[in-house]
């Protein structure tokens, strides 16, 4: 999240959802309550960069025109 923050959001929230929830998977003795804050977190960070314009648009950020 880190990342996003620092960079601006490179991948759709739906991508980044599903790397989080991955991640909370593998992670040995996690809680559901874990992942919540995981993605309430991430809620935040792409709201509040997408109210400041600081969103880089998918394709451009993937490469593509």
């Amino acid at each position: 999240m880190k990342v996003i923050v620092n960079t601006g959001q490179q991948f759709t929230e739906q991508q980044y959802v599903t790397v989080l929830s991955l991640s909370h998977r593998s992670e040995y003795g996690s809680t559901d309550a874990e992942l919540e804050s995981r993605l309430a977190k991430l809620n935040a960070i792409l709201s509040a960069s997408a109210a400041s314009g600081s969103l880089t648009p998918v394709g451009q950020a993937n490469g593509l025109p």
